[in-house]
């Protein structure tokens, strides 16, 4: 049994395709393993779990635009038209809040005066807010600080299959813990003051009435740093339970004061005041009776 050899003619066509083959294997690099993922840009890999990218390493040339791109995943817009496409992601609004972006900052703002009195689940949920660390939140936190009003009571709730009871904080106190809660997370405060914050804070459901007036006390001396962003000068407030009786009697005064402005007694200079214009008009008309006899 013969065996023929069998040979491929070359045509001219079969060739130039056969050339062109060549040189495309020639200049395209192979692949560089193939299964893995395309790397993540910043945005992707400040939102990834755990974080890829810490917020105090991104280069200050690309932070307008990272914050750009937060910003329209936050409200959900159109990067291109800047018109409102899809639900906003709060983990953008969060990550924003943190690296004290403004527009951010006065959204919620903005959001937080909105909200009724009491126990309110913002946006984001004040555990959330706490997390942020951004003391530039805190002046909205306590602009409710002065409202006098009923303290915590607890209510029932049921959420899925966990059921219990739960504090609720009136206007008074649910901005303020918040923005105590702040105070310790956040480094550009002082040790002493975030160990005051801390202390008070866990005093809040025990002893409502002296903490509120331990931060009202508080407030008074430290607000004109905190809205000058002076952080480290914000100092400590009154101690507990050193403090106590003093602002027991803070209290009463407050609750005197408001009593005396609801009820204000009738002021005795009007009764004088009276008494002296019907004397002088009696004796205007006995005057003037004596004169007309006369004539």
């Amino acid at each position: 049994m013969s065996h023929e050899r069998f040979t491929l003619r070359m045509t001219p066509f079969s060739m130039a395709l056969r050339l062109l083959l060549a040189s495309l294997m020639a200049v395209t690099p192979p692949a560089e393993n193939p299964g893995k993922r395309p790397a993540l840009n910043p945005v992707q890999r400040l939102l990834a779990y755990p974080p890829q990218m810490d917020i105090a390493s991104i280069p200050p040339s690309e932070r307008p635009q990272i914050e750009r791109e937060l910003w329209c995943r936050a409200k959900g817009l159109d990067p291109v038209t800047g018109l409102e496409v899809t639900a906003g992601d709060t983990r953008c609004l969060l990550l924003l809040l943190k690296m004290g972006y403004r527009p951010a900052v006065a959204d919620f703002e903005s959001t937080f005066r909105k909200t009724p009195g009491g126990y309110q689940h913002l946006g984001p949920y004040p555990s959330y807010v706490v997390s942020t660390a951004q003391p530039r939140l805190i002046p909205v936190l306590m602009e409710r600080l002065d409202n006098d009003e009923d303290l915590i009571h607890s209510r029932e709730f049921k959420d899925g299959y966990l059921t219990g009871k739960e504090a609720v904080y009136p206007p008074s106190l649910y901005g303020p813990s918040m923005a105590l809660g702040i105070i310790p997370e956040s480094s550009a405060f002082g040790r002493d003051a975030q160990t005051w914050a801390r202390m008070i804070r866990s005093e809040l459901e025990s002893q409502p009435i002296v903490a509120r007036e331990a931060i009202r006390a508080w407030w008074k001396e430290n607000q004109e740093a905190i809205l000058a962003e002076r952080y480290l000068e914000v100092k400590e407030g009154p101690n507990l339970p050193r403090d106590e009786a003093a602002l027991l009697q803070a209290f009463n005064d407050r609750l005197a004061a408001r009593e005396a402005l609801a009820h204000p007694p009738f002021p005795k200079t009007g009764i004088y005041v009276g008494v002296s214009l019907a004397a002088i008009l009696a004796g205007l008309v006995i005057v003037r009776s004596r004169s007309k006899s006369a004539c």
